[in-house]
């Protein structure tokens, strides 16, 4: 096996073990044997287990950020840009839930690890405000910036939400575009009572028509 690939194999590997288990509570000696190597060959190839899990945060960032951007690139119209992004960030998040829930305990984690934590979220306003480009404010970059900010920190936090109810999971993604795209008013529209359904299939075709 060439080193690259064991590489790959150790990332792998580590990424299920500290999803399942934690990173406290995951050891090198458990990542080995999973692995079926000698610990010193994970040490050779990541220096210590804090390198290792630095290195499964990176490879989990360039994932997402592939992921956001190919869906929002693919995207018909700005709307549905803002749609596509929001669905492909909450699928890779369930997707990878063990490994998005650690990074969420960010007092278990280095100062280095919440670095890289830290660059997520930043790689995520990147992206976000490259989709955004031209399309705020008549290219306003300071709204753009604006716009980015808040979904970034908004996705985060329902990203969290649905984590903890599971009959939310498919339907968050357009709820969240159903409100930023529409604005507040849309929650306290239609029924007398200010009650409102929220529908993100219905409301996306209803913005077609």
């Amino acid at each position: 096996m060439s080193r690259e690939d064991r590489e790959r194999q150790i990332l792998a590997v580590a990424r299920d073990e500290f999803s399942r288990r934690g990173y406290v509570q995951t050891s090198m000696d458990d990542i080995a044997e999973k692995v079926g190597v000698t610990k010193p060959v994970v040490y050779d190839r990541f220096s210590s287990k804090e390198g290792l899990l630095l290195a499964c945060v990176r490879e989990l960032r360039m994932e997402l950020a592939e992921a956001v951007r190919a869906a929002s690139l693919a995207a018909r119209d700005p709307e549905d840009m803002v749609r596509q992004g929001a669905r492909a960030f909450f699928s890779f998040v369930a997707e990878h839930e063990g490994v998005w829930r650690l990074l969420r305990c960010e007092q278990a984690l280095s100062d280095l690890a919440r670095e890289e934590l830290e660059a997520i979220r930043r790689q995520q306003l990147s992206v976000t405000t490259e989709a955004l480009r031209g399309h705020i404010g008549g290219g306003d970059p300071l709204r753009e910036e604006m716009v980015a900010e808040l979904f970034v920190g908004a996705t985060e936090r329902l990203a969290l939400w649905a984590e903890q109810r599971a009959d939310v999971r498919d339907h968050v993604a357009d709820w969240f575009v159903d409100v930023m795209w529409n604005g507040l008013g849309v929650l306290f529209a239609g029924s007398p009572d200010g009650d409102a359904e929220m529908s993100g299939d219905t409301r996306e075709s209803d913005s077609r028509k």
